[in-house]
């Protein structure tokens, strides 16, 4: 499996180039801490690094995971949607998480926040 190279900064590093790779479900990675892709089987809670454990259940029937530092930040359950937890980690996975939250919207206009 290919994977797409995107930016944090200038090249590769706009909204509409993560969307594009979002919306098809392709594997990604920065050159800092954050990555995605395809899983088969969700994540488990061994896995899912500070994930806070209300989220666990959600990200263990996801087929898409979106991770910073080790932890996801954004999945998508088919059938369902994009789910990306308000939660924060970091000034870091914050900018990371409002750039996955514009990028999702853009494809995905029926979107609505996750609390």
């Amino acid at each position: 499996m290919a994977i797409t190279r995107l930016g944090v900064h200038g090249k590769n590093s706009s909204v509409e180039s993560y969307a594009r790779v979002l919306d098809a479900g392709d594997a990604f990675k920065t050159e800092g801490s954050l990555g995605g892709g395809p899983v088969t089987h969700g994540v488990s809670g061994g896995s899912a690094g500070r994930l806070d454990a209300k989220w666990h259940l959600s990200v263990g029937m996801a087929d898409y995971v979106v991770w910073s530092y080790g932890t996801p930040i954004a999945w998508r359950i088919p059938g369902e949607g994009w789910v990306i937890p308000e939660d924060s980690y970091s000034v870091i996975t914050s900018r990371q998480q409002h750039k996955i939250r514009a990028a999702v919207h853009m494809f995905f206009p029926d979107y609505q926040a996750t609390v």
